[in-house]
């Protein structure tokens, strides 16, 4: 993978858009964000969106490569809440290491699925962005969940004896969806499917055949291998070779060249948690605070080891609303890189809450500016809060003023009543192009409210802007 900063003087780099928006779109309930392993969780769990990089993987992964098709050079991670501080409205804090490592190693697998080149012919293409439609997903996942209720013998004997790697360190999951089918068994790093003649693959009211479902995987880069109710229930022994056959021929056929492409780079994703260290949330004691730097910055610390352990290739400190509360990250990131010999590339996003042009603890933007340039930063620049046509005076001063790259990826607009975000693609295109035509921007994307649409958008206009000059 090229050095960041030389792509940088090349050409504008296009981030990615919002994540929480396309998870709203799969429509989850209370028992999607739990899974099987925290199905008895003590907490309501829904809204924990950091929490499906472990509970349901393949969606996070799935809306990385949208945003990867659409044009983005960096993709986030899915850890915006990734800290002890904001797990703790979850009681869920001794999970901060793995979350931020899953969520980073999600991301970089989405960038290696995405780019990898194709094999020779007579190979099987490795799969891309095959997880249904929201709306079709939701209706998979209810059915299957009711389905695994109502297992046969023959499913019980196979999961039983294909859980927890029990099958030579493989890793199967259960009931899995591949675009508008349900798979009885699933070995990702292989793309096997396991099916059990008899089972129900689809939902009732769509008539397809094994052949028909059988081609269709084909095609779209999945092996398939069936047996018998009696082949399971009468020789597990002798479907466990068979199995084991397929996946080492798979592994054979499969092998490929390293990593090809334009190389996306992963942002280890680090939003400002729900506490603030320049505020009192208690408007009778103005002297009081929630946290201390110390907690802070021993919360940012495990983050920052579960991304740069789980493969990111810089870290993103965002959405700032309190200078302070970055501050410590930066001193987190600091006294880790330190620890370990190793240099990152940071990236610092500020948030201009209103009009008045400052922070929500009171910073004008050159203000921000100064408090963090202290550090030898990849880029400064903005974020959320505010839609492109109110960040442009802000976005301005920066450039003017900041020594290092600068980025900007603003909200779809402000919000309407209901709290959702109206500017289309080209409508939020337009103000992009004029920060573009300006010279503002080094990196540019969306927050709030957009989508893969309004990236591939704003990939367009950038693929032929010139990015400003340090």
């Amino acid at each position: 993978m090229s050095d960041i900063r030389k792509e940088l003087e090349k050409r504008v780099l296009v981030i990615d858009g919002a994540m929480g928006t396309m998870i709203q779109q799969y429509k989850l309930e209370e028992k999607d964000y739990r899974g099987k392993r925290f199905a008895d969780w003590h907490k309501e769990l829904k809204g924990n969106n950091d929490l499906l990089s472990i509970t349901q993987p393949e969606i996070i992964k799935a809306i990385h490569k949208e945003y990867l098709k659409a044009g983005a050079d960096i993709i986030e991670t899915n850890t915006f809440s990734g800290t002890t501080i904001a797990m703790a409205d979850y009681d869920m804090q001794e999970l901060v290491y793995e979350l931020n490592y899953e969520s980073a190693k999600i991301a970089k697998e989405a960038v290696m699925e995405y780019e990898a080149p194709q094999p020779p012919k007579g190979g099987v293409a490795k799969p891309k962005l095959l997880l249904a439609d929201p709306i079709l997903y939701s209706k998979l996942k209810e059915f299957a969940y009711k389905h695994r209720g109502n297992a046969t013998e023959a499913e019980n004997i196979l999961w039983h004896t294909l859980k927890g790697k029990q099958l030579e360190n493989y890793r199967f999951r259960r009931q899995h969806i591949i675009g508008r089918y349900i798979a009885d068994f699933y070995c990702h790093s292989h793309s096997l499917v396991i099916e059990i003649d008899g089972l129900i693959h689809n939902l009732p009211e769509v008539s397809e055949n094994d052949e028909y479902r059988t081609q269709w995987l084909n095609e779209h880069g999945y092996e398939v291998i069936r047996f018998t109710n009696n082949e399971v229930v009468g020789d597990i022994d002798n479907v466990h070779n068979k199995i084991i056959e397929k996946l080492k021929e798979i592994a054979h056929t499969h092998s490929s060249p390293p990593l090809g492409g334009r190389g996306a780079y992963v942002a280890g994703a680090m939003g400002p948690t729900n506490r603030t260290l320049s505020l009192s949330p208690n408007v009778n004691d103005p002297g009081y605070r929630a946290v201390t730097f110390d907690e802070m910055v021993t919360a940012y610390t495990e983050q920052v080891r579960g991304l740069i352990d789980g493969g990111v290739d810089l870290l993103l400190i965002e959405t700032i609303f309190d200078t302070l509360n970055a501050k410590a990250a930066l001193f987190a990131i600091q006294n880790y890189c330190e620890k370990i010999n190793r240099i990152m590339p940071v990236m610092v996003s500020g948030t201009i809450t209103d009009a008045s042009g400052r922070t929500l603890s009171g910073q004008t933007t050159e203000a921000f500016l100064n408090s963090v340039s202290h550090v030898d930063l990849l880029s400064i620049g903005l974020n959320c809060a505010l839609g492109a046509k109110d960040m442009r005076p802000y976005l301005e001063e920066l450039s003017d003023k900041a020594p290092f790259y600068i980025s900007a990826y603003p909200n779809a607009g402000l919000p309407n009543q209901f709290g959702e975000y109206d500017e289309d693609a080209y409508t939020m295109g337009h103000q992009i192009e004029d920060f573009l035509q300006s010279g503002f921007l080094n990196i540019v994307g969306g927050c709030c409210g957009t989508t893969p649409e309004h990236i591939k958008r704003i990939a367009e206009l950038a693929r032929v802007a010139t990015p400003r000059k340090i």
